[in-house]
C-alpha cells in the first residue's frame, strides 16, 4: 500500500508555504477507494491556510490498475519538467510500484507506462481502460441535456409538446429509463424541488408517448428481501427490463445481495435444479454487467461535477459564477458538493467547510429561482413551521392553489414516504390536511 507523503507545497496564489499529504502512486488493485477519489477530483486537493485557494495540486502521479494492465504516468504540463527529468521522475515512481508487486506477477506494460499531461487526459485513459469511450459518455450527456431542456418547458405545455415530436426518435425506452435513475438518485439526495420537476415531466411524457413512466423500473422498499428481490428480477422478461429495476434500485444490489445470490446458484446446483442454477447464472452474469455499466456512468458525472465545483471555488465571484453554470449543476453536483465538505470536516478545514456551506446555499437559491410557480410554492410552505405562518404563505398564493396542486403534493408525499424522508412526508401531508380543511 503506498501511503501518502507530507510533502511541502506553495500555494499558486499566495505562495505561502504548507504541508499537505501527497499521493503520487495510485495502485487501485491496493487501494481502489482512491481511483474515485482521482476522478471525482478529490485526490491531492490541496487548501491555502492563508489565502483559502483550493484545488488539486499540479505533482507527478502514477496510475496502475492491475484489472485492465494499465499504467499511466501524469505530469502536470505547468510543472514545465524537461525530458531527462520526466523520464528521472517516472522511472522512480515506477520503481517505486515494482518493488511492492511480487515478481510473478510484474508483466510487460509494467515497463511501459503511458505518460499523459493533463488531469483531464488521465481520467479519459481511466475510462477508456474501463471500456466507456467518449461517444458513451457523450451520448449520456445528450439525454440529460435534453432532460433539462424538457425540464424547462413544464409550464408550457404547447411548446412541451412540439419538443416531444421534435425529439421523438431520442424519446424511447432508454430515455425513460435515465429519466427514472435521474428522479431517483434525485429522491435519494432528499432534493424534493427537483425530483418534483422530474416526476411532473415523466408524467407527462408518459401522457404524450405512450410510453409508461412504470415501465422504468420500481424503487423497492428497503424492507423487501434479497431473495424476494432476485425472485422479482427473475421474473422480468427481458434485459432492458431488468436494467431499468436496476437503475431504480442499484444500492440494493451490494456485496451482501449478490453473496445470496450465488449461495441460491449452490443450492440449485446441489438440488440437482441444472435449469434453476442456470438461470441464476445468467442472471448473476447480467447483473454484474449492469452495475458495472451504471457505476461507471455515475463516477463519470461525479468527476466532472466535481471540476465544476472546483471552477466556482477559484472563481473572484462565486454566486457569478454559479448563475453563469447553473445548467450544469445537477444531482452529481450536489453529490460532490456535500463529499467535499464532509472531507473538509474531517479535517478541520473551516474557511473551505464555509465556502462550501456557502455555494450549497447560492446554488438553492438560484434553482428555486428557476422552479415552477407550483414547485416554489411548495418549498416555501415546507420551511414554514406553524399553522398560521402556512396560511399567510397560501393567502398570498391563492392563484396557484388549485386540484391539480393539491395532487402535486400528495404525489410528492407519496415519493418521499417511499424515500423514508420522514419530516418531509411529515410536512408535506400536514399541508394537505390543511388544505382540505
Amino acid at each position: 500500500m503506498f501511503a501518502p507523503q507530507p510533502t511541502q507545497v506553495k500555494c499558486p496564489q499566495c505562495q505561502q508555504p504548507f504541508t499537505l499529504s501527497v499521493h503520487t502512486i495510485v495502485d487501485v488493485g491496493q487501494q481502489p477507494e482512491l481511483k474515485e477519489q482521482l476522478l471525482r477530483g478529490q485526490l491531492n486537493l490541496m487548501s491555502c491556510p492563508s489565502c483559502q485557494t483550493t484545488g488539486v495540486l499540479a505533482t507527478p502521479l502514477l496510475y496502475h490498475d492491475p484489472g485492465t494492465e494499465l499504467l499511466l504516468a501524469l505530469v502536470p504540463m505547468q510543472l514545465g519538467l524537461k525530458m531527462e527529468d520526466q523520464e528521472r521522475t517516472i522511472g522512480s515512481l515506477t520503481n517505486a510500484l515494482m518493488a511492492q508487486i511480487p515478481p510473478e506477477q510484474r508483466k510487460g506494460y509494467l515497463l511501459q507506462p503511458k505518460t499523459v499531461f493533463t488531469l483531464e487526459t488521465l481520467a479519459q485513459e481511466i475510462l477508456r481502460g474501463d471500456g466507456i469511450t467518449p461517444e458513451m459518455i457523450e451520448a449520456q450527456n445528450r439525454t440529460l441535456r435534453l432532460i433539462e431542456e424538457l425540464v424547462a418547458m413544464l409550464d408550457d405545455d404547447e411548446g412541451l409538446s412540439t419538443m416531444v415530436k421534435e425529439h421523438q426518435e431520442e424519446i424511447n425506452y432508454e430515455f425513460f429509463l435515465l429519466l427514472t435513475q435521474y428522479a431517483a438518485i434525485t429522491k435519494q439526495e432528499g432534493d424534493h424541488e427537483k425530483a418534483g420537476r422530474l416526476i411532473l415531466l415523466r408524467d407527462k411524457l408518459s401522457t404524450i408517448t405512450g410510453i409508461s413512466g412504470a415501465d422504468a423500473g420500481t424503487p423497492q422498499p428497503e424492507t423487501i428481501t434479497r431473495e424476494e428481490f432476485i425472485t422479482r428480477l427473475l421474473d422480468i422478461p427481458n434485459r432492458a427490463g431488468r436494467a431499468q429495476e436496476v437503475a431504480v434500485n442499484r444500492p440494493q444490489l451490494d456485496y451482501e445481495f449478490f453473496q445470496t445470490l450465488t449461495h441460491q446458484i449452490e443450492s440449485a446446483q446441489t438440488a440437482g435444479d441444472t435449469e434453476r442454477a442456470t438461470r441464476l447464472t445468467n442472471l448473476r452474469t447480467e447483473l454484474l454487467e449492469i452495475t458495472d455499466e451504471l457505476d461507471k456512468a455515475a463516477q463519470e458525472e461525479l468527476r466532472k461535477a466535481s471540476a465544476l465545483l472546483l471552477e466556482i471555488l477559484q472563481a473572484p465571484d462565486r454566486e457569478q459564477a454559479i448563475r453563469e453554470r447553473i445548467e450544469q449543476v445537477d444531482e452529481a453536483f450536489l453529490v460532490a458538493l456535500a463529499a467535499n465538505v464532509s472531507a473538509a470536516e474531517n479535517q478541520k478545514q473551516e474557511e473551505v467547510v464555509q465556502a462550501l456551506q456557502e455555494i450549497y446555499t447560492v446554488v438553492m437559491n438560484v434553482m428555486e429561482e428557476n422552479l415552477p410557480p407550483e414547485l416554489r410554492l411548495v418549498n416555501q410552505l415546507i420551511r414554514t413551521e406553524t399553522t398560521e405562518e402556512r396560511r399567510e404563505v397560501l393567502q398570498a398564493h391563492q392563484d396557484i392553489v388549485t386540484p391539480e396542486f393539491k395532487e402535486l403534493l400528495d404525489a410528492l408525499a407519496q415519493d418521499s414516504e417511499e424515500q423514508q424522508q420522514t419530516e418531509v412526508t411529515r410536512r408535506l401531508r400536514t399541508i394537505l390536511e390543511e388544505l382540505n380543511q
